[in-house]
Order: structure tokens, then C-alpha cells, then sequence
């Protein structure tokens, strides 16, 4: 019975990722342990949509780019529901503050050449909003949906060799 309430839990939890060329994807469901506690049934006292209001995703995707394009526009956009608030972190440096609708980012004078990381970080409401994320640089094309959780936590890792 547990295992069925955990399964339930981190099937409700989405991501719906479309891939361009040489693209890798990690779905990571993120639990609390109190949100893991309760689903194995050793804790309740909460309702079961108060457990699963606290169940959010990581997802992180991993690209190789060519250096020799970063003259080009490497293109993350991100759009959200009116109650979004966020930020964008390129290799720990904050370089975007996130709120309601549309966001464009050039991500190319940000990157070096070696491993970068992107991290797109937010809450929203109403939770039934969706959160999404399109990153478009020559040859490559991603995008990334979160909805029904509240919250995202989006990782693209960026390789420049």
C-alpha cells in the first residue's frame, strides 16, 4: 500500500521535455521527508493533498554546445502564470529576477567554456498554473513544462568543450 501512495505521488508530479540533438534528461522527484513519511503511512495527520502540495520536481537536462557559436544567440525564454516569482542562476551568479509572464534571456555572454549550469528556480500560483521553459541555440532546441506542484526547479547544464 505504500508503495502504491509513493507511486501515485511522484505520478502526479510532471515534465514534459522535448529534446533537440545531443541532449540527455534526469527526471528527480523531490520529496520531504515528512512528504515521505506520511506517503509510506508512519504519519497522519495530514490530508492527502496537503502531502502532495509539498511534492515538487527537479529536472535537469545536459547539452553539449560549440563554442564557436557563442557569437549567436543562445536563447532561454521562460513563461509563467501571473502568481510566478523566480530567478535564474548561471553558475551560482543570480542574473535574472523572475515574475508574472515572459522573460528572455541571452544566456551566451554568461557562459565559459567549460560546464555551466543553469538554474531556473520559482514558485507559482495558482498551482494549477504551468511554468515553461524554452532554451533555443543553433542546433539545439529544448523545452520544459512544470505544472500542477506550485513550484520548479529547472537544471540545464550547458557544456562548452
Amino acid at each position: 500500500m505504500a508503495k502504491r501512495r509513493l507511486m501515485l505521488a511522484a505520478g502526479i508530479v510532471l515534465g514534459t521535455p522535448v529534446l533537440g540533438a545531443s541532449a540527455a534528461i534526469t527526471f528527480q522527484p523531490m520529496f520531504s521527508q515528512t512528504v515521505l513519511a506520511r506517503l509510506a503511512g508512519w504519519e497522519r495527520s495530514a490530508p492527502a493533498d496537503m502531502i502532495l502540495a509539498q511534492a515538487y520536481q527537479r529536472q535537469s537536462q545536459r547539452v553539449t554546445l560549440r563554442s564557436d557559436q557563442l557569437v549567436l544567440p543562445h536563447e532561454l525564454k521562460i513563461t509563467g502564470p501571473t502568481g510566478f516569482v523566480g530567478q535564474v542562476e548561471i553558475n551560482g551568479e543570480v542574473v535574472m529576477t523572475l515574475s508574472s509572464g515572459t522573460a528572455d534571456l541571452d544566456v551566451a555572454p554568461y557562459l565559459l567554456e567549460a560546464t555551466n549550469q543553469v538554474l531556473i528556480t520559482g514558485r507559482y500560483s495558482p498551482i494549477s498554473g504551468t511554468v515553461s521553459v524554452q532554451f533555443n541555440a543553433p542546433d539545439t532546441r529544448l523545452n520544459y513544462q512544470s505544472s500542477g506542484m506550485g513550484r520548479v526547479e529547472y537544471q540545464l547544464t550547458l557544456e562548452l568543450p
